[in-house]
């Protein structure tokens, strides 16, 4: 074993021993006030975000028209398995392909059985995150916190507001804070937001303005007081730092323009060879390859 490895070895180990990890459960907000005011339902800016159904229910972001970014234990076993986005024009599910997972960080990129028609978000390459506003995204379990047993199921998709602390072994990080005076049922309006069981793969995105970047991707909780019993008040949530990975991701994708000569070449053969194109019946195109 390389000696090199050693020290990132031991630290990811210790981390991956203090914290919450949803291995087989989708990834989901827990707010401080009503979830209900924090559905997102055909929100145009988050349609990009999806329900992944593989191991259990996950999460996952676009960042091409037919590539999904999400954490890899999100995605353990891919056949038969969908992404389905919630668009303004209804729901829409797209099979997994193949996938290309990290060699050593929670992290992977599924290819998608055809285009989903939206662009993808664009991926943070910046290292300037601590102190960020962040919108976090998820398809899990939410609740209000205190903690209770949640009455608002993973599969909706939700939002809500933190802020990005810390950096920590190619991770970001951001707590889950007490509302000022809380005790009691929170006060309405307070939007600082935690990842839950089955927001696992979906995205943090800073809001900029020419639109919405990705800086992480959700992971896990750290249960800060002991008690097994994560997310409540004072616990940590944890992001793959985006911009520690952007090239490995860009690498999983083709260029824009290798995806057009890739359809082209597929519509042209099929013309060739006397068959319709499939997708271009449905008003979509076909990737191939």
């Amino acid at each position: 074993m390389r000696s090199d490895l050693y020290p990132w070895i031991c630290g990811t180990l210790a981390f991956f021993a203090a914290i919450c990890v949803f291995p087989a459960l989708s990834s989901a907000i827990v707010v401080c006030d009503d979830p209900a005011d924090h559905q997102y339902d055909s929100m145009p800016e988050l349609e990009g975000v999806g329900y992944l159904s593989s191991s259990g229910g996950t999460t996952g972001v676009l960042i091409s028209p037919v590539h999904v970014l999400t954490a890899s234990h999100a995605v353990g076993n891919i056949t038969g398995h969908t992404f389905t986005l919630h668009t303004a024009s209804g729901d829409k599910s797209f099979g997994l392909v193949e996938k290309y997972v990290h060699p050593y960080r929670d992290l992977a990129v599924v290819r998608l059985d055809r285009s989903t028609g939206l662009p993808g978000y664009r991926i943070n390459s910046q290292t300037n995150e601590v102190g960020s506003e962040i919108v976090i995204v998820g398809f899990g379990e939410s609740g209000t916190g205190m903690p209770e047993p949640s009455e608002h199921p993973r599969g909706v998709g939700r939002y809500g507001g933190n802020r990005i602390d810390s950096t920590i072994s190619g991770y970001l990080v951001f707590d889950f804070d007490k509302p000022v005076g809380g005790g009691g049922n929170p006060p309405v309006g307070t939007t600082e937001s935690m990842i839950a069981k089955g927001d696992s793969g979906g995205p943090s995105f800073v809001w900029e303005a020419d639109g919405l970047k990705i800086v992480g991707i959700h992971v896990g909780v750290m249960d800060s007081d002991g008690d097994s019993i994560c997310p409540e008040y004072g616990d940590k949530g944890y992001d793959v730092r985006v911009s520690a990975y952007s090239g490995w991701i860009m690498q999983q994708i083709p260029e824009p323009g290798t995806l057009v000569i890739i359809a082209f070449g597929s519509l042209l053969m099929m013309l060739r060879s006397g068959r319709k194109n499939p997708g271009a019946e449905k008003g979509r195109a076909t990737l191939s390859g």
